[in-house]
């Protein structure tokens, strides 16, 4: 299947809201732009195939004074061709923005050729005699030089035209004059614009849909962070842990988000897997997310409807992040492939420089990064986790807390199994601050928090705490029943 075909499916069939498919690239239009701009660089007798030869020629001449130059073996840095320099090139494609602070229809598409700055003939042999003539009738029209190598009336009708005041703008100095430059060889040289319309029209409509979808997503952007907001303003009222009849919710809350972290939809940061995720990983993903919560009853039996409704919307924002994720990839493709085509067409290599003239959230977007960390800091932040609160050694909730001068916090139990052994280092940053600890450093604030958000969990602590101190201080040396069994009366 053909990529715009492709394209107006993926539009019609992925849900998108009929506001967003509006305000997608025009792939068909933009094709039919092209031919446009074919067409007129033929007519100048510019196809892609000339211009594809007067590349080659360049690099030809280029790769023969680079073994000229090995040969000679020399040393002198002000020899050295290693490369080609931009005044070797017989033409040059550019893109300027108007003085209106970059709006929509203010790029300037320019082709440029490099002509003799005296005689106003163009220094590619490789052209044709007619576009020869046609290029060597613009120096004339730009007053450049007074030598005319032919007549007027014997150039094409598009060639009658004269250059734009914007090629003007391009090619002049300081002094108002045109910009004198010089090639590699010394000749000096000038630039003259070839005027052309198609390919305004194609740029013009290429950079006003760009400048759309970026105000569409600034739309998103500010739709969803608001949802976001009030998800975890609705979390933070209905899940208060000092409450009997909101600690079920809150432990269930706790288990979606577990979930939902381990599922790594949007992007990951462990080794194998790291950085943002494609759409298509990203939906893999987001599916597997919710059949594992579907399997493990967790989107069911909240006790407050505010979570209800709550766990509704925060689903809802996810769903809507997949969908803007997916339309930014296929827009993104499109221009790519858009780009592509005009460059096989023209052979003016806009793919290079055009999208520096793109609002840099269409390149690379941040979107969906941005949203998580959203998501993370409103909503997920709400309900503390588990894993944030275990001590580093025994990977279980650090009840009794000790925190050391260094401030890295251990549970009371590993940090007496320390001092008993002589560790003097912190485990952590092997700072000597292990054996100066003593009641002074039990976190008093951190151990009601613990106690009041993971009762359950504090409570198994001390009792495996209290436990392994009697252990400790009445089990024989090798007693394994002791220490398997505890205590029994015979």
């Amino acid at each position: 299947m053909k990529f715009a075909q492709e394209f107006k499916a993926r539009l019609l069939q992925d849900g998108f809201p009929a506001e967003w498919v509006n305000s997608a690239i025009s792939y068909g239009q933009l094709k039919k732009c092209i031919k446009r701009v074919q067409q007129e660089l033929t007519t100048l007798g510019l196809d892609a195939k000339t211009l594809h030869t007067l590349l080659e020629t360049v690099e030809q001449g280029q790769a023969v004074k680079d073994e000229s130059h090995d040969s000679r073996n020399t040393s002198t840095a002000s020899t050295d061709t290693s490369s080609p320099t931009v005044q070797d090139k017989p033409f040059q494609y550019l893109f300027n923005s108007s003085d209106v602070g970059g709006k929509v229809g203010s790029v300037r598409p320019k082709l440029l050729f490099v002509v003799d700055a005296k005689t106003g003939e163009p220094l590619s042999a490789s052209l044709a005699p007619e576009t020869r003539n046609y290029l060597h009738q613009l120096a004339v029209a730009e007053k450049l030089t007074a030598v005319r190598i032919t007549d007027e009336d014997q150039l094409p009708p598009l060639s009658r035209s004269s250059t734009t005041t914007s090629a003007e703008e391009e090619v002049e100095g300081e002094d108002g004059e045109a910009k004198e430059r010089r090639s590699s060889t010394g000749r000096p040289t000038k630039l003259i614009m070839v005027p052309l319309t198609s390919d305004l029209e194609f740029f013009s409509v290429l950079e006003k849909e760009s400048s759309g979808l970026v105000a569409l997503e600034a739309t998103q952007r500010t739709t969803l962070t608001k949802d976001i907001v009030d998800v975890g303003r609705v979390l933070g009222k209905s899940t208060n842990p000092d409450s009997s009849s909101q600690r079920s919710d809150l432990d269930r809350w706790r288990r979606i988000f577990e979930l939902y972290l381990d599922s790594r939809i949007f992007f990951a940061t462990t080794e194998r897997d790291h950085g943002a995720h494609d759409a298509a990983k990203a939906e893999k993903n987001w599916l597997l997310f919710l059949e594992q919560g579907q399997k493990a009853n967790l989107f069911k039996n909240f006790k407050k409807r505010d979570n209800t409704k709550a766990l509704k919307q925060f689903l809802e924002i996810n769903q809507q992040l997949l969908q803007t994720l997916k339309f930014q990839e296929i827009n993104s493709k499109a221009m790519t492939k858009i780009l592509k085509k005009f460059d096989k067409r023209t052979a003016l290599n806009a793919k290079v420089s055009f999208p520096t003239f793109l609002p840099s959230t269409l390149i690379a977007s941040s979107f969906s990064r941005d949203l998580t960390s959203e998501v993370a800091k409103h909503i997920l932040a709400v309900v503390p986790r588990l894993d944030d609160y275990l001590c580093p050694i025994c990977f279980t909730i650090a009840y009794r807390p000790i925190r050391l001068r260094c401030q890295h916090i251990f549970c009371i139990r590993c940090l007496i199994v320390m001092q008993r052994a002589g560790t003097k280092n912190c485990a952590l940053c092997r700072e000597e601050t292990v054996m100066e600890a003593d009641s002074s450093h039990l976190d008093i604030a951190m151990q009601n928090f613990l106690m009041r958000y993971f009762k359950a969990e504090s409570k198994m602590k001390q009792r495996q705490n209290e436990y392994d101190l009697f252990r400790d201080d009445f089990a024989a040396p090798g007693d394994e029943f002791m220490q398997t069994h505890g205590c029994v009366v015979m």
